[in-house]
């Protein structure tokens, strides 16, 4: 398996040549304090490409459909797990970061275009 995470809750992954998972997290503030997120996910599946490779006796449109079952389970199962997280966080404009926290300023930066000024009040 091969993942990738291309910006604020977006991710894909790789499943061998045939599978591809994509997983959005989308929260909405709905009151002060309190978000709720939305978990989209879809699985797309190839046939495989090489001679000789294995062919299911299952639709794929069938199989690419309980696939993405599987993967909103499981991607809703693990946002259910950061609800503390979630619920107690708070915007600090100069985190202390670990080491493995990759690039994070640049997508703080970019994400600030969808908040409001805290100077403008």
């Amino acid at each position: 398996m091969h993942g990738r995470a291309l910006g604020a809750g977006v991710v894909t992954a790789r499943l061998g040549d045939s599978v591809h998972v994509l997983a959005a997290l989308l929260p909405v503030p709905t009151d002060p304090g309190r978000v709720r997120v939305r978990v989209l996910t879809m699985v797309a599946i190839r046939p495989p490409l090489r001679p000789g490779g294995r062919a299911t006796r299952v639709p794929l449109k069938v199989l690419a459909r309980a696939m993405n079952r599987g993967a909103l389970w499981s991607t809703a199962k693990d946002v259910a797990k950061d609800g503390p997280v979630w619920h107690y966080g708070r915007y600090e404009p100069r985190p202390r970061l670990a080491k493995g926290d990759g690039p994070i300023g640049p997508l703080r930066r970019w994400a600030s275009q969808f908040y409001p000024d805290p100077g403008a009040a």
